[in-house]
Order: structure tokens, then C-alpha cells, then sequence
């Protein structure tokens, strides 16, 4: 569970600090699960909708450029679970597994294939061409 004020540089290098050589974070670690899937559309719905499209992120982009180097910077993989916005369209939104290498480099993605009833108001259905293993020591 997230606490409250966290930010992912941080526990990626209070993590390193213990000795972890992977970093894992949760679905939607960024910015957060769409708590207000399960709710009656409405108007608050749809302003919840809109708010959390727009805190969603890029790949590559401002965020991840920060994940990428606070990984580096602990030498650590990190694996985190993001809200991805299309860049070429921002049409679509996608529960996305992000996988930086301890190099800062993104090694790849895995947007969620399909999801589930109520996150379908959501997040697009991804597809398969991000599920490979990424060879590491």
C-alpha cells in the first residue's frame, strides 16, 4: 500500500538501500487506480474521468525520465505500474507494466490485455506484443 506522500524515486532508493536488486510496484502505481470506476456515471464521474486522464503519462516523458534515472542512480530494475496516455492520439488510456533496467533505460512495456468489467469505462484493451522477458542478472 502506497503511504501517503511517497514518491517512487524515493522508495526505489530506500529500497536499493536494503539490498533489493528489483523494485516492483503495484497496477496504476502511477498516478493511481480510477477509484471511481464502480461508481453510477454522472457528473462527478466524468470529472473524476477527466482528472485522472489528465494525470495520466507518456512513454517516454517527464516521468519516466525520473523513474529512469532514479533507477540508474541505485542500480536497480524497476517495474511499476503506470496509466499510459497514447501519445500519438491521447485517445486512449492503458494500464501499463513499465520495465526499466538499472542501465536508466526503458527496456519495455506490457499494456494490460484486457481489463477488467468496470475498468473497461477506462483503460483501453492492450494486446500482446509487450509480454517477452527481459534477460537480467
Amino acid at each position: 500500500m502506497r503511504r501517503p506522500g511517497s514518491k517512487p524515486p524515493q522508495e526505489i532508493e530506500r529500497a536499493a538501500q536494503t539490498g533489493a536488486a528489483v523494485v516492483g510496484f503495484s497496477e496504476t502505481w502511477l498516478p493511481g487506480y480510477p477509484f471511481f470506476v464502480t461508481a453510477a456515471p454522472g457528473e462527478l464521474w466524468w470529472q473524476a474521468a477527466a482528472r485522472y486522464v489528465s494525470s495520466t503519462i507518456t512513454i517516454p516523458g517527464p516521468e519516466t525520465n525520473v523513474l529512469c534515472a532514479a533507477a540508474h542512480k541505485a542500480g536497480v530494475d524497476v517495474v511499476i505500474g503506470v496509466a499510459e496516455r497514447e501519445r500519438t492520439t491521447s485517445g486512449s488510456v492503458y494500464c501499463t507494466l513499465l520495465f526499466i533496467g538499472r542501465e536508466g533505460t526503458i527496456l519495455g512495456r506490457h499494456r494490460k490485455i484486457k481489463p477488467t468489467l468496470q475498468e473497461r469505462a477506462v483503460w483501453a484493451d492492450g494486446d500482446a506484443s509487450g509480454l517477452q522477458v527481459y534477460q537480467r542478472d
